[in-house]
Formats: C-alpha cells, structure tokens, sequence
C-alpha cells in the first residue's frame, strides 16, 4: 500500500488516513482535507479552526464533511476506527463521527455522552440500514472510560455485533454494554462526517487524526499505533 509520508504506523488494512500535521493531508488556511490512500477529498465546514496539531470544533456548528470515502466501499466486520482528540468536560452530548448516511442509519456512527466527573461514555452504533430506531442498530456502550481536557488516542475494534474493543491510549477498556435488535452492517453511500450528526450534536474537541482500518487491530497493533504518534501531542507509556 503506497502512503503519503508518515511515522511507522501499522498500514495492513488501513483504508482511510487523514492527519491535520500532514501537509499531505491539510494545508493550515485551507477548508479542504484529503485521504492519504486516495485523491478523496474532505471540507472544513463552518469555521473549522487549526492549532497546528489537530483540528478545532467549537460545539457549536463546525463538522467536517468526509464524503462518501468509507461508505462507497461497502466494509464488512471486523472494522477499526482510529483518532486523536481532546473533548471539552461539560454537560454536552458529542458526535464524534459518523461514516454514511444516519437517517436511517447506515454504516457506523460515534456518540460520547455528558460529562461525569471529568469522563464520558462513548456509544458505538451499527446501523443495518432498515430504518432509525433500537430495531434498525446494534449499539455498544462503554463505561465512563473516556477522559476529558487532555489529548486521548481512541481505538474502536467492531470485531462483530456484539463483540467490540475499545482501547484508550493503546490500554483496553473494561467489556462494553449491548443493546438493539438490528441486522449487519449496511451501506448507502452516502457521506460521512466528523463532529456532525445530521446537524445535530456537534463537536466540542479538537481532532488530530482519524484512520479506519478494514480489519480488526489487535492489541499490539493498537499499541504501535499509539508509540508511533504519542511524542507529538507529549504522551507517553511505561
């Protein structure tokens, strides 16, 4: 797999990659964002700013738009989903992204609850594509895992319905909760966007990568991932 410029980051499997540090990637100034693996392009939606790190939503109205990149291409479990954020400690639900069409709902969309105690939980949907209710998703939810005010490296792995790893900061997760009735995962094709839920529950963060990978990581992978990228936003492990 050719890749444009890039620490030593686990590539097998990778089908979408897009980095706000990159030049190869975005351009500071620019309201356009563009995969690494292809010439797909994304836009910057409403003020999206730029810390020279990450991207920045301000919860209010800012999304980005990545097109029909990951729907177009019809995945199948298992799937990953990677990124780099640090979200705002209020009491605000979040979008985090959504990767096709949600009305009704398609493809895989990520929620992140209020704020409690300075954490959130983070619900994983799968949508069947069937219609937009408990009927028509699988839903993973995890405890009060996800930690507000500082840079958190997140990493989902929908190994099946019912059967998802969520890592933070390369560690995993206690077993989430599952609940609804819906079938496999379905794709439309439509568009996909980070921090926007059908212009609803916009984001209050910064994002400084996203990639999705068309297999399930192990832990080790997860792991490399997180060493290859930690020294740019200042973390580290024993």
């Amino acid at each position: 797999m050719s890749l444009r410029r890039g620490p030593s980051i686990v590539t097998d499997g990778l089908v979408f990659y897009i980095d706000a540090a990159n030049p190869e990637s975005y351009v500071s100034g620019s309201t356009t964002v563009n995969d690494l693996l292809s010439d797909n392009d994304g836009t910057l939606t409403n003020g999206v700013g730029f810390d020279n790190k990450s991207w920045v939503f301000d919860g209010i109205d800012d999304y980005i738009n990545i097109g029909d990149v990951i729907s177009s291409k019809s995945l199948a479990l298992p799937l990953t989903f990677e990124l780099w954020v640090n979200v705002v400690d209020n009491a605000n639900s979040f979008n985090l992204f959504t990767t096709d069409t949600v009305s009704p709902y398609y493809g895989v969309f990520v929620q992140l609850t209020p704020s409690v105690g300075g954490e959130r939980q983070i619900q994983i949907n799968i949508g069947d594509g069937t219609g937009g209710s408990v009927g028509n998703r699988r839903t993973a939810q995890s405890g009060n895992i996800f930690p507000t005010n500082e840079i958190t490296q997140i990493t989902i792995v929908l190994n099946d319905l019912t059967d998802v790893d969520i890592y933070i900061n390369s560690i995993i997760s206690s077993t989430p909760t599952y609940s609804g009735t819906g079938g496999p995962i379905a794709w439309s094709g439509g568009n996909g966007y980070i921090g926007n839920f059908n212009n609803f529950l916009f984001l209050d963060s910064t994002v400084g990568i996203m990639k999705v990978y068309g297999r399930g990581l192990t832990q080790k992978d997860v792991q490399q991932n997180y060493n290859a990228l930690k020294g740019r936003f200042g973390l580290w492990v024993e």
